[in-house]
């Protein structure tokens, strides 16, 4: 038996709108079916149209956790938990990691 644990959508912001308007139901499909959705490219736009793209998920999926970083999120990140390690749905937010330099 086979026991997921955690779904988790990527979402465009730069690309947000067209993604809804070209995919429709298929694209809403992947956000209401998640458990946490990351958007990518924050660093692009401004926080009203970031709250405005976390606005229209909880319409879709108020279950949801929304994680959105000014910085990308590309690879070297830490994700910072919150009560259940085991459990990513209490993440709280992605960042990167300070380069140390040796």
């Amino acid at each position: 038996m086979v026991n997921v644990n955690m779904i988790i959508t990527v979402i465009d912001g730069e690309n947000f709108n067209e993604y809804v308007e070209n995919f429709g139901a298929f694209y809403k499909n992947q956000i209401i079916n998640c458990k946490s959705i990351v958007i990518t490219k924050c660093e692009n736009i401004s926080q009203d149209r970031i709250k405005k793209i976390k606005d229209d998920l909880k319409n879709i999926n108020s279950n949801a956790n929304i994680i959105c970083n000014s910085d990308s999120v590309q690879g070297e990140e830490i994700i910072f938990w919150g009560e259940d390690k085991n459990d990513f749905s209490t993440i709280k937010y992605i960042k990167k990691p300070k380069k140390i330099h040796q």
